[in-house]
């Protein structure tokens, strides 16, 4: 369940991948951008985390496959009809509706990373290209810095 909430927290705020953080290179001038956006953050919110994070830089593929099985786990089949009766009883949504599809479309169109509160893992979806550079695009900043006050407050 609280799986569950994590994903909803996602949608309304806007993924332990192959690469783990001490795989991960980061160029140098990449480190320095991600220092400079984490002291901003820290002196912004005043707070400040004992120890560093692990972080990581999925890509649009990534993500889905970690919604889906995050989904899996999340909504069995039997839960899922149990949603679309309740829906089409209310005539919220046709008989014939295919729910699991478009979850999985709503879920991964509309994350653009997050703060994992239970492994304590930070991830930033690569929106701007699939490949890490070195430097965060603007969009990839804002959502770092939105990421990283979650984890301050965790």
């Amino acid at each position: 369940m609280r799986r569950v909430m994590l994903l909803l927290c996602l949608l309304l705020a806007p993924i332990v991948f192959a690469q783990e953080s001490s795989e991960l290179e980061l160029s140098p001038e990449l480190e320095v951008q991600i220092a400079e956006l984490t002291t901003f953050t820290e002196g912004t919110r005043g707070l400040m985390l004992p120890e560093s994070l692990p972080l990581h830089f999925p890509n649009r593929a990534e993500l889905r496959d970690y919604i889906t099985e995050q989904f899996d786990i999340a909504y069995t089949e039997e839960l899922l009809a149990e949603y679309v009766r309740f829906y089409v009883a209310f005539d919220f949504l046709p008989a014939d509706v295919d729910l699991r599809a478009i979850l999985d479309t709503f879920y991964s169109g509309q994350i653009g990373g997050f703060y994992d509160s239970e492994t304590k893992e930070m991830n930033v979806v690569l929106l701007s290209s699939n490949e890490l550079s070195d430097s965060l695009p603007i969009l990839e900043q804002i959502v770092y810095v939105h990421e990283y006050t979650h984890a301050l407050q965790d």
